[in-house]
């Protein structure tokens, strides 16, 4: 969407707009505060839910070097949210990130299925790859020796 076709109708009392998309509030005082790209957050069971917040909470959690967490559609809850976590320990249990999930977020946002990788994919800008993830788990690439299900 073009910036002059959502501030079409708007009152605006600056000089420059810009539309980015992002959610974002401003607070009384006017500071801006940034909440996630739009194309990071999703719907599930009627809710939104920001795949930023899954995954800053399960960086959270020790031993975890990096998490990616995707969506994948579900006709039932709207998406399942897929947790890759880059971890090189060896977890006691699989469940201890599920439950550490349980604990810091709202039941919309805990993962439906965990993967554990060495090394997670980045792209040429050096950012971690979603859409490859996302690709190679809807291909049926990931086995089910290296995930735990919620």
């Amino acid at each position: 969407m073009e910036t002059n076709q959502v501030v079409e109708n708007a009152v605006i009392t600056v000089e420059k707009v810009l539309y980015t998309g992002d959610y974002g509030y401003l607070d009384d005082s006017g500071y801006f505060y940034f909440i996630s790209r739009r194309d990071d957050m999703i719907k599930r069971y009627g809710e939104k839910v920001s795949l930023k917040a899954i995954e800053e909470a399960i960086c959270f959690f020790p031993s975890i070097n990096s998490v990616v967490v995707i969506d994948v559609p579900d006709d039932m809850i709207g998406a399942k949210i897929i947790a890759f976590v880059e971890t090189d320990a060896v977890l006691q249990s699989d469940n201890e990130i599920l439950q550490h999930c349980k604990v810091s977020l709202p039941r919309s946002h805990w993962p439906t299925c965990i993967y554990f990788l060495k090394h997670l994919p980045k792209n040429l800008n050096g950012k971690h790859d979603r859409q490859a993830l996302k690709k190679s788990y809807i291909q049926g690439i990931f086995s089910s020796e290296n995930h735990y299900y919620v």
